[in-house]
């Protein structure tokens, strides 16, 4: 279940810049009815027109939510669900989820919930209440943004890369790790710029504290990074030539006069 300081969660709420929504907390999965129409489905039954972009969740471990914009509780999520503007996910605390947009990739941790405020053709902005969520973004086009925001301050990633960013609560620090890229950090009294192997800490709940250190990797981050990894390739092994069964070698006879070896 989902789980917050409420005085912490108005501090964020303050500090989203209009990417914060208002989100239910979640119900267990098993207890609801089965899931809502994706969203392309309900466009089309209402006769709106489709969005402009749609990504889908790709790879599902675990029990894993989904709430509509105009949802009231929480139902179950299954792989290649469609990700529109408005939708929320979230991951039980053993379960993960990732989420691909184009050629780019969201991983969820567990025990995160991530709402997507705004996906189509120049942005993909999306919100992390809580928990910890790793980017991949392979592409951009030139006027293309992505940003995610958290209870500490606004994310905007400057381009293709990749991105851990920790939501943080009133008991442990927002951090935004950046592998490759760069990254820009603000929110009240913050304003931050990391780059390629460096982690931002952002503390406090009332004002905040922050600063850029070395990169920071914890067993999430770590295991997302090895996933990524080409397999390792096989080493090639000569044959090994034997001898054809009652095959006896011997060596060839030398010449002592010329210390050679004769036929």
């Amino acid at each position: 279940m989902r789980t917050h300081n409420r005085r912490f969660r108005l501090t964020a709420v303050a500090a989203a810049t209009g990417l914060a929504v208002a989100q239910t907390t979640p119900l267990p999965a098993a207890a609801q009815g089965p899931p809502p129409p994706p969203p392309g489905v309900q466009d089309q039954q209402s006769g709106g027109d489709p969005p402009a972009r749609v990504g889908r969740l790709a790879r599902v471990s675990g029990t894993v939510s989904f709430h509509g914009q105009d949802d009231t509780q929480w139902s179950p999520a299954e792989a290649n669900y469609p990700v529109t503007s408005g939708n929320a996910f979230w991951t039980e605390p053993n379960a993960q989820a990732e989420i691909e947009v184009s050629a780019s990739r969201i991983a969820m941790a567990p025990g995160t919930e991530l709402d997507i405020t705004t996906l189509d053709d120049t942005a993909l902005q999306v919100t992390e209440p809580q928990g910890e969520t790793y980017l991949h973004i392979r592409t951009t086009a030139p006027d293309e943004t992505y940003a995610l925001q958290t209870p500490r301050g606004l994310v905007t990633f400057a381009g293709t890369g990749r991105y851990d960013v920790v939501a943080g609560d009133t008991q442990t620090p927002t951090s935004v790790t950046v592998i490759e890229g760069a990254a820009q950090v603000t929110g009240p009294g913050v304003s931050l710029q990391v780059g390629p192997n460096q982690t931002a800490t952002i503390n406090g709940a009332d004002s905040f504290q922050a600063d850029v250190g070395p990169a920071q990797h914890d067993p999430f981050l770590s295991a997302t990074l090895n996933s990524e990894r080409p397999p390792p390739q096989a080493v090639a092994v000569p044959p090994v030539v034997a001898a054809m069964p009652g095959e006896v070698c011997t060596p060839a006879p030398r010449d002592r006069r010329t210390n050679t070896t004769t036929a």
